[in-house]
């Protein structure tokens, strides 16, 4: 990401909105983000206690971790995605100083304002388009993870052994 950053001929609202979209439609079939995400499920699988998971701003892949780990523990989309909307409220600060910074610019073309919302927070749309995605392709939630993380039946329930009450 910090390459496609340093490369972009100009990083702005609509540079945010087409990476974050493009992040978001890959992310649950990208060769890197799978390794990554196998390396965060074989952490929960042998830790005993709480695993942290950031990235540079936490919200997108560090949302999309989190969207995993709580399909992977059987949560419902409805919870899914609450969680993930949260984020907004956890980035309101950032979320009104970018808007703030960007007031004149979105006062002339409102249709501007999600995509610099989308700097600092995150798209609520984007969970449940990730949720789809996943079962647009695999048919379901489990064959995706037993098929991307080996995360089988057993290793699933023994994963919502470790991390349920």
């Amino acid at each position: 990401w910090a390459d496609a950053l340093k490369a972009a001929p100009a990083v702005n609202a609509d540079w945010f909105f087409n990476d974050s979209l493009g992040f978001y439609r890959a992310a649950p079939h990208a060769e890197r983000i799978i390794d990554l995400f196998s390396r965060y499920f074989a952490t929960l699988a042998k830790t005993d206690g709480p695993v942290v998971v950031h990235c540079a701003a936490g919200k997108d892949r560090t949302g999309v971790a989190a969207m995993l780990i709580l399909l992977a523990l059987g949560a419902s989309d409805e919870t899914i995605c609450a969680d993930y909307e949260r984020t907004n409220l956890c980035r309101k600060a950032e979320i009104d100083a970018v808007l703030a910074e960007h007031a004149e610019e979105i006062t002339a073309n409102p249709a501007c304002r999600m995509r610099y919302y989308r700097k600092a927070g995150v798209d609520p749309a984007a969970a449940p388009f990730v949720l789809r995605t996943i079962r647009a392709k695999y048919g379901s939630a489990e064959n995706y993870l037993e098929a991307e993380y080996g995360l089988t039946p057993a290793r699933l329930m023994r994963l919502r052994r470790m991390y349920l009450e």
